[in-house]
C-alpha cells in the first residue's frame, strides 16, 4: 500500500505542477481515505479555497508501438492512439456499471514517454466528449538513450498532454 501511495503522489505532483505553472494556481496534493472516496486516488486542494480537484490515476496501457522516423533519423516507437482510447473507455465503462457520476473526476493516464512518441492521430481523441471532467496523459522525467553510452543518454523532462480540458474558459 505504501508503494502505491508514493506512486500516486508522484503522479499527482506532476499534474499539480502543470496546473500551478500554467494557470498560476496554488494547489497541493492530498491523499484521500480510500474507504471514504473509493474512486478518487488523489485530491488537489487549493490554499486559496479554489474548488477541490478529484483525480483518478491509471497506469499506462500495454505498450504497443510502431516505428516512425524520429528527428535524428532513427526509428522512434509511437504510442498507438487506440490504446489510449481503450484505457479511457475501460475506465468509463467501469464507472457506468457502478452507476457512478464521473463528471467531476479527472482521469490521468501515466506513461513514461517522450512527446514525440505520442501518435500524431491522438488529436482525434480531443474531438470526442467523454464523461470525465478532464483527461490528461502525464509523463515523469526520465533518462533515455543507449545505456552503454552515457554521453548519449538524455533526460526527458516531465510533461502533460491534454486530451480533454477539464476547465472552462474561466478556471476554478
Amino acid at each position: 500500500m505504501q508503494k502505491q501511495y508514493s506512486s500516486d503522489l508522484l503522479r499527482a505532483q506532476i499534474f499539480k505542477k502543470y496546473l500551478n505553472d500554467r494557470y498560476g494556481w496554488d494547489y497541493d496534493v492530498e491523499h484521500p481515505l480510500a474507504d471514504l472516496v473509493p474512486d478518487v486516488d488523489v485530491i488537489l486542494k487549493s490554499k486559496t479555497h479554489r474548488e477541490d480537484l478529484f483525480l483518478q490515476l491509471t497506469e499506462g496501457i500495454k505498450f504497443e508501438a510502431t516505428l516512425a522516423r524520429g528527428v535524428d533519423g532513427r526509428g522512434v516507437p509511437m504510442f498507438k492512439t487506440g490504446l489510449i482510447r481503450e484505457a479511457i473507455e475501460k475506465k468509463e465503462q467501469k464507472y457506468k456499471q457502478q452507476g457512478a457520476d464521473i463528471s467531476n473526476l479527472f482521469l490521468l493516464i501515466f506513461e513514461s514517454l517522450r512527446p514525440e512518441q505520442i501518435d500524431l492521430n491522438i488529436s482525434s481523441l480531443k474531438d470526442q466528449k467523454r464523461d470525465f471532467r478532464g483527461i490528461y496523459i502525464i509523463s515523469p522525467s526520465f533518462l533515455y538513450g543507449p545505456p552503454s553510452s552515457p554521453e548519449m543518454t538524455r533526460t526527458q523532462e516531465e510533461w502533460v498532454y491534454e486530451i480533454q480540458n477539464g476547465f472552462s474558459s474561466s478556471p476554478p
